[in-house]
């Protein structure tokens, strides 16, 4: 039984996500500009007063400090979705709807190999290590695109 973990087509989800991220953004914009006491009270911290005084001082520290962590994140997502709503707007526009070609187009094509595919050689990749960097202990070796023959590479982690 296979399961299906994603919940969106790949697309939607990002065009989702961007929507949702310029959304935050402008309302923490918004609640910046909103709020034109905010900068002045950023360094206002009166810890001799009342209890209260002292939590509410607090607590404006808390969220003076979180605005710009959070404008980060939106940001990175509202910029990951503006990407693929590009990358589907120049696919249909001047590449017969084929994303591949735009991402070939933008970021330049993938590497064609240039010699036959074979099985990789975890003793060859680790006899390699010792002569580039003899001093190296390898630490971890991972496969990424195991399944994929024509695109699976090996990483070796050493320690140095």
């Amino acid at each position: 039984m296979r399961i299906n973990l994603e919940h969106l087509p790949e697309t939607i989800g990002m065009i989702v996500v961007s929507a949702f991220g310029a959304l935050r953004c402008g309302l923490i914009v918004s609640g910046i500009v909103a709020h034109p006491k905010f900068f002045k009270e950023v360094f206002l911290l009166r810890l001799d007063g009342s209890r209260r005084l002292e939590q509410a001082d607090l607590r404006i520290r808390f969220s003076v400090w979180s605005p710009p962590l959070h404008l980060m994140i939106d940001m990175t997502g509202a910029w990951f979705g503006l990407a693929a709503g590009v990358t589907l707007v120049l696919a249909s526009a001047r590449f017969n709807d084929d994303t591949d070609v735009v991402a070939a187009w933008m970021y330049g094509a993938e590497p064609k190999l240039q010699q036959a595919i074979q099985p990789l050689g975890i003793t060859r990749a680790l006899e390699a290590l010792a002569v580039i960097a003899p001093e190296a202990t390898p630490v971890y070796t991972t496969v990424e695109e195991a399944v994929r023959p024509a695109k699976q590479y090996m990483i070796v982690g050493a320690r140095h």
